[in-house]
């Protein structure tokens, strides 16, 4: 199973016509059925009853529909934080260094026992 597959997937439970979610793909049916196909054996579940000829969903497409909603959203996501780094919009990068940060303040700071003033 691909997020290719499951947005083909989600495109015929949306539209709950093989057709319809060919030409809102921009593919041809033969090409969404073949899809969905191979992703019922992959997982061994039927996801649509055929015999219903309205689009309806199975319980096993049902369940994996909720879960295909959040993988994309979670790819989305996942797209947007990186275009973000890439752009510095969050996060922020450090100049590389090999001394530990505590090796270069530890000259100002005064040992046990002593005060301030001795250094």
């Amino acid at each position: 199973m691909d997020l290719n597959q499951l947005e083909t997937f989600l495109a015929v439970a949306e539209e709950r016509s093989f057709s319809k979610a060919a030409l809102r793909l921009h593919r041809t049916q033969p090409a969404i059925s073949q899809v969905i196909r191979k992703l019922e054996e992959s997982i061994d579940e039927i996801l649509f009853d055929r015999a219903a000829r309205d689009g309806s969903l199975t319980a096993a497409g049902v369940l994996l529909r909720d879960y295909a909603l959040r993988l994309l959203a979670l790819r989305r996501e996942a797209n947007s934080a990186l275009g973000e780094l890439k752009n510095l919009e969050r996060g922020r990068t450090l100049p590389p260094t090999n001394t530990p940060p505590c090796t270069c303040f530890r000259p100002w700071m005064p040992s046990a026992g002593s005060s301030r003033r001795s250094m």
